[in-house]
């Protein structure tokens, strides 16, 4: 009767990792990773601060001044900084050299030189989210003050082009719970520009026909002044002044 011996335990194979306890370390793994409610309340002053500047920015060729300038200036800058503080590090980089590339003024360029450096710093130590939303939300500044570059809407194109990988970036790297909540955000915005633009229609339209009828009116009147009829005329006037108004 032969006997079996057990094989050298360096001549063993490697215990097979089943799926449920990979899955587990890779949850404490996120967990060891979480960012702490002390950060996460820095990371949201650092995205109101850059919103506030650049809702202060004066003239602007990225966003056209107007009576709601001021707050999407706010939301872009500040949503910008909130994603810098998810996205890879390497798109911190892309901002911020934009921003160095359009920089017309000495301010500006050291604020975008500032962005550039707190990203390179970051190669050196461990990966703080904070560290992403002072990068991009200063890189960022230098957007908000764009000259006329030359071009139909090319300030607005470098823009795009400086905050796109951030954006994307920080979206494919959020967990579901985030990406649910930039759906929600998008379809809110989409909903909101879509009932914008019908009332902008509708009072373009309510404006056109007030308009054709002040200026039937006015036509008349000065008809009537031609005529010698001044009572008429000025009735006709009135009206196309009320028209009008």
């Amino acid at each position: 009767m032969s006997s079996t011996t057990d094989p050298p335990p360096q001549l063993r194979p490697a215990p097979r990792v089943r799926p449920r306890d990979e899955a587990a370390r890779r949850r404490s793994r996120g967990r060891r990773r979480r960012t702490d409610a002390q950060e996460r309340v820095a990371i949201y002053v650092v995205a109101a601060a850059a919103g506030l500047a650049a809702a202060l920015a004066a003239t602007t060729m990225v966003v056209p001044n107007g009576p709601l300038a001021a707050l999407w200036r706010f939301a872009l800058a500040g949503g910008v900084a909130l994603a810098g503080s998810r996205a890879r590090r390497w798109t911190w980089l892309v901002v911020g050299g934009v921003g160095v590339l359009v920089s017309t003024e000495v301010v500006w360029l050291a604020v975008a030189g500032a962005g550039v450096g707190v990203a390179f710093a970051s190669i050196f130590v461990p990966r703080r989210r904070i560290l992403g939303a002072i990068s991009v939300g200063l890189s960022v500044q230098p957007l908000f003050h764009v000259p006329d570059l030359g071009g139909d809407h090319l300030a607005t194109w470098a823009a795009l082009a400086a905050v796109a990988p951030v954006l994307g970036s920080a979206y494919l790297v959020s967990p579901r719970r985030v990406r649910r909540r930039v759906h929600r955000a998008v379809l809110a915005v989409v909903a909101a520009a879509a009932v914008g633009a019908v009332l902008a229609g509708a009072a373009a339209l309510l404006g056109y026909g007030a308009a054709n009828l002040g200026a039937d009116a006015a036509f008349a009147g000065m008809s009537k002044v031609r005529d010698g009829d001044t009572a008429a005329a000025s009735g006709e006037l009135r009206e196309a002044t009320d028209a009008f108004t």
